[in-house]
């Protein structure tokens, strides 16, 4: 039965009550004019009893509609309507319809309480503080995490993290979303590096963020000894190669230094300083290599107009195809002259792994991030490809897959970018290219 029969049905019940009740008025009247007293008494009664009923329908369904919305204001799960003793009273339909409502509501706010508390169950698990700020500086809410590392109560606000570093309430009030800064203080008796990171979001009336907190020691440490195993292997392997025809030359020089009179002697002689001479200078030439990558200047940074700027590009390579409408009066801070290396790095890289291809096709595609302010550039190609083996140690220093290359290509691309504040990644399967991809702030 719908809602719409129950109300029409309550409304002709109510009409005809009340219609019920002014005729015997008007009789119970009528017979006191004409002194019939027994008869108006008995009228009168019946009047009052219809006034009763009348009451008793109101009063219990006001009770009902108090009962119903007391449920839904304090979430009473247990509460129901007694509709047997209520079901002469008020129509049994609409009862049925007010508990089946009830019971769907009961079941949203189980669903919403399992959520809750899976929700509850996952940012306590994670290891990094989580907490949120509301608009007046309170720190509404935190994690497990929060509560273990900077005791986080309800009452707490943004300067008691002055107690921690004394600068931390200022940096958190200047941050960008998204904008991730380093920071460290001394906690039980050993410092602790903290990458802390903001996020905005807001409802309909209050604004909020989102503040990170994340214990990078581990994370660095573990990277660095794996950067450094890379490097090492990398850097021996350069050496080793070197060191080797010279500690062989040295032995052989050794042997014909002790029978100087023979001519083929001295021939010997002349070709092993040759080749010593060779892997020296091939030696000293690595060395200054790695003191190039390791003196990166810092960035100048003004607005460039990236529309423009990479365009001037296609002067350069006319073959690579260009797709950036998506920037088109887009402007971002970089330093021009580092950047301009990493494109022509990555565009010459993408031109030599298609060498072999029967149909190259290179392509720079300008966008930007759906999900952070970014400008993001990708360099595609078709070519052959990056094995997974060699893919996570492409930007090892002095690590190279070409004949002649010196390895400090996509090293020293990575650097600049990291500079400006961003992020080189690669994407890659073998026979099927590669996607160099450079994330610049837009900031």
């Amino acid at each position: 039965m719908t809602n719409k029969y129950i109300y029409k049905r309550y409304a002709i019940l109510t009409l005809a009550q009340l219609l019920i009740l002014v005729m015997l008025l008007l009789a119970t009247a009528l017979c006191f004019v004409s002194r019939l007293w027994y008869c108006a008494a008995l009228l009168l009664c019946l009047s009052l009893l219809v006034v009763w009923w009348i009451h008793r329908r109101y009063t219990a369904m006001l009770r009902a509609l108090n009962h119903f919305v007391s449920f839904v204001r304090y979430n009473d799960m247990e509460a129901g309507f007694d509709t047997v003793s209520q079901s002469d009273a008020i129509d049994p339909e609409l009862l049925h319809n007010m508990e089946q409502a009830m019971d769907s509501f009961r079941c949203a706010m189980h669903e919403k309480t399992i959520r809750h508390r899976f929700d509850a169950t996952l940012l306590d698990s994670i290891d990094f503080c989580m907490i949120v700020m509301d608009e007046n500086e309170r720190l509404i809410w935190g994690n497990r995490r929060a509560e273990d590392v900077f005791h986080w109560h309800s009452a707490m606000e943004l300067d008691d993290m002055k107690r921690f570093h004394v600068g931390l309430p200022a940096m958190i009030r200047a941050m960008r979303p998204h904008e991730i800064q380093i920071v460290e203080w001394q906690m039980a008796e050993a410092f602790t590096s903290q990458a802390v990171i903001v996020t905005d979001f807001s409802d309909d009336i209050h604004h909020y963020r989102l503040i990170h907190f994340k214990d990078v020691q581990r994370v660095m440490e573990t990277q660095e000894t794996r950067s450094w195993q890379k490097l090492v292997s990398v850097l021996t392997h350069e050496i080793m190669n070197s060191m080797a025809p010279i500690i062989s030359m040295s032995d052989l020089l050794v042997k014909q230094s002790l029978d100087l009179s023979a001519p083929a002697n001295l021939g010997t002689i002349r070709e092993a300083i040759e080749v010593i001479g060779r892997r020296s200078k091939g030696l000293l030439t690595f060395v200054e290599r790695f003191r190039t990558l390791s003196r990166v200047p810092k960035p100048e940074l003004r607005r460039v107009h990236v529309d423009s700027w990479l365009l001037s590009f296609s002067r350069l390579f006319p073959d690579v195809r260009f797709e950036i409408e998506a920037v088109k009066d887009m402007y971002v801070n970089m330093d021009e002259d580092q950047m301009e290396q990493v494109m022509i790095n990555l565009i010459k890289n993408a031109q030599d792994a298609c060498a072999d291809v029967p149909n190259p096709v290179i392509k720079v595609t300008a966008s930007v991030s759906m999900t952070s302010p970014f400008l993001l550039i990708a360099v595609e190609d078709n070519g052959i490809g990056i094995l997974p083996e060699t893919l996570d140690r492409i930007f090892v220093p002095f690590y190279t897959t070409k004949p002649g290359g010196s390895g400090i290509g996509l090293s020293l691309c990575r650097q600049i970018v990291h500079a400006h504040r961003g992020m080189l990644s690669v994407h890659s399967e073998p026979d099927r290219g590669a996607v160099f991809t450079v994330q610049l702030p837009l900031d």
